[in-house]
């Protein structure tokens, strides 16, 4: 268990999020980074809008309603939690949808965005350039940090 300080700070994409949460495949990447941040050794950097939307897609996906509020409800007060309040809202073209996550890796500085979103992947150098954190997918996350 690291110290907070200590603890890489990453943003998890709703895609890898909702994996890590419902853990069909223990020995998947995803689920290795989940077990890292329940070890403490990960700083996850949400936003509320973010926090909206992971409570959204995993509520239609069935998640028992009680421990989906549980969790949701205690997420602000997780050591391993950075709550983050937008700054500046980043713009791009290709697919508005992800300007919150993006938006949210910036304002916490987070160091990297952690994502299987292919737009988010596949972004230009151009844009990609601009900001201080790494679009990566769970694999290469795991591959930098090991």
């Amino acid at each position: 268990m690291a110290k907070r300080k200590e603890r890489i700070l990453i943003v998890l994409d709703t895609n890898v999020f909702v994996i890590g949460f419902r853990n069909k495949y223990p020995q998947s990447a995803i689920s290795r980074i989940w077990r890292l941040w329940l070890r403490r050794d990960l700083q996850l950097a949400i936003s509320p809008e973010i926090a909206q939307e992971y409570e959204e897609i995993l509520d239609r996906l069935g998640v028992d309603p009680g421990l989906l509020n549980e969790f949701i409800r205690e997420l602000p007060t997780r050591e391993t939690v950075t709550w983050i309040y937008l700054g500046r809202r980043i713009k791009i073209e290709r697919d508005p949808d992800d300007e919150i996550i993006l938006s949210t890796a910036d304002s916490a500085q987070a160091k990297y965005l952690v994502t299987l979103d292919k737009d988010l992947l596949e972004l230009p150098w151009a844009e990609r350039r601009r900001f201080k954190f790494e679009i990566v997918t769970p694999a290469q996350f795991l591959e930098r940090i090991t």
